[in-house]
């Protein structure tokens, strides 16, 4: 648990990180993110965002590139979501999956697989 705002990234645009959720609980208050961001793999475990879930950045790299938020498995909750990056939300049978009542954004790139 964050008590306050996960930063993903940092002050540059050609290093980026990822975080990777396999199992578990990762909970905070809100996202955000400075210059290139960083990729996140979820392929398990709980992402709670109580409050703002700004995601996105650029890496200055020939193509440039977005971060992605591949979303396979768990759960993923956010108040509200800004999404200025890529994000792909994985095939499953399995229902509510994302919780999101508030206000969603975006800017980037939504892919949806087999999904409900």
């Amino acid at each position: 648990m964050i008590s306050g705002t996960l930063e993903l990234g940092l002050a540059e645009f050609t290093r980026f990180g990822s975080v990777i959720l396999d199992s578990g609980t990762l909970a905070c208050s809100n996202v955000s993110y400075v210059a290139a961001g960083s990729d996140i793999v979820q392929n398990g475990g709980g992402f709670v965002v109580s409050n703002t879930f700004s995601f996105g950045g650029f890496r200055n790299f020939y193509p440039p590139v977005r971060p992605r938020y591949a979303f396979y498995g768990g759960t993923f909750a956010a108040s509200n979501i800004d999404l200025s990056a890529d994000m792909l939300i994985g095939s499953s049978g399995f229902t509510a999956r994302i919780a999101n009542p508030g206000y969603f954004k975006m800017a980037g790139t939504l892919e949806v697989g087999d999904a409900v």
